[in-house]
This record gives C-alpha cells, sequence and structure tokens, in this order.
C-alpha cells in the first residue's frame, strides 16, 4: 500500500518490476514489497518522490502514444518491455532497476523459489553442503 506514492504509481512501478526482472514463478507481493522501497524513499525525498512519479508519469504516456493505455494496461509483455527499452538510459529507469536487483534477489523469502539456500559460510561453506550436486548438469 502506497503512502508517499500515487497508488496508480506504485501499481506501475510494480508491472514495470516484473517486467524488468520476469520471473512467472514470483508471486505479485515480493515485487510489491521492492517497490515498497520506492515508496519509502519518496516519503524522506522530494527528489525521489519527482524522480518516481514524473518517471511513471512519461512511461504511461509513452504507452498511450503507443498503445492508447497505461503502461500497466499494455497487454503484452514484449510492448511493456519496448516500452522500457526507450527509457533505459533515463534516470528514472536506472534507479528503478538499479534498486530491484538488490531488493528483489536479496528477499530470503524468493530464494527457495531458485533453489538457493542461503550463505554458507556459517554452515561449514558449500564443499560440505552439495556444491556439486548439480545433477541437471549430467542431462545437458
Amino acid at each position: 500500500s502506497a503512502k508517499a506514492l500515487k497508488p496508480e504509481t506504485f501499481a506501475t512501478l510494480v508491472q514495470m518490476s516484473r517486467d524488468t526482472y520476469p520471473h512467472d514463478r514470483i508471486a505479485d507481493r515480493f515485487y510489491a514489497k521492492s517497490v515498497q522501497a520506492f515508496d519509502d524513499a519518496a516519503a524522506k525525498s522530494d527528489d525521489d518522490k519527482a524522480l518516481f512519479e514524473n518517471g511513471v508519469t512519461g512511461l504511461n504516456e509513452a504507452a498511450k502514444g503507443a498503445h492508447g493505455v497505461p503502461y500497466a494496461e499494455v497487454g503484452w509483455e514484449i510492448d511493456r518491455v519496448a516500452l522500457l527499452r526507450a527509457i533505459e538510459k533515463s534516470p528514472f529507469f536506472q534507479k528503478v532497476r538499479g534498486s530491484l536487483v538488490v531488493s528483489l534477489y536479496n528477499n530470503p523469502e524468493v530464494w527457495p523459489i531458485f533453489g538457493y539456500e542461503g550463505e554458507s559460510a556459517s554452515k561449514g561453506g558449500y564443499i560440505s553442503r552439495g556444491f556439486d550436486d548439480i545433477d541437471w548438469l549430467d542431462k545437458a
């Protein structure tokens, strides 16, 4: 739930997050948890709030121009990704992309989905914990 950002901005950022780092097995709630960090940043900084609000406004305008609907309502992922590629060098996109790579993949709740058991140093390292048990490699 958005506190500093508009609800539609929050929802668009969730869709943008899913399109930037797409994983069908990851529920929207994990993307929303990452976007919550953007909302928190917007609450603390007018500059961050403007970056997210203006970035989403621009993304929606581009989507409406190309597809007649706001970004989150564009029906095909490939069309949304094309819109993101058009802004990939922008500070807005770079902020979202850079923050997501940490907040999404550093979430211990998503690690089991990827088969990652977490750090191993406190458990004696990977050598004694099956670092070489990748049986799928033998099937390649």
